[in-house]
């Protein structure tokens, strides 16, 4: 009969649980704000993005290997946390420190 009862004490607490774990992670996407922009170039071998807005930014060195094969017309997002987000590139993200 113990078994039965932890049973449905777990089942009464895992809405309440999820729905926790749900605001949570909310409130964490909510955070960080993200702005739409475009590449208009790539250089230094992936280190610098230039974006149409003006931005420039220094792609973090571990990040370059994707960064450099970004092209000029793809579209990303620059969230304020300091990734930059290719969505030409099914979401590839890069750490980046903006220039200018």
């Amino acid at each position: 009969m113990k078994q039965k009862y932890k049973c449905r004490l777990y089942e009464k607490k895992f809405p309440l649980l999820l729905l926790i774990n749900l605001c949570f992670y909310a409130s964490l996407a909510s955070a960080t704000e993200c702005n739409e922009d475009s590449i208009i170039s790539v250089s230094s071998g992936g280190a610098i993005v230039t974006m149409l807005s003006g931005a420039i930014y220094k792609v973090d060195e571990i990040d370059r290997v994707d960064s450099q094969l970004w092209l000029p017309t793809d579209d990303v997002l620059v969230c304020d946390d300091g990734r930059v987000i290719n969505t030409d590139e099914d979401g590839e993200a890069v750490e980046a420190q903006r220039l200018r």
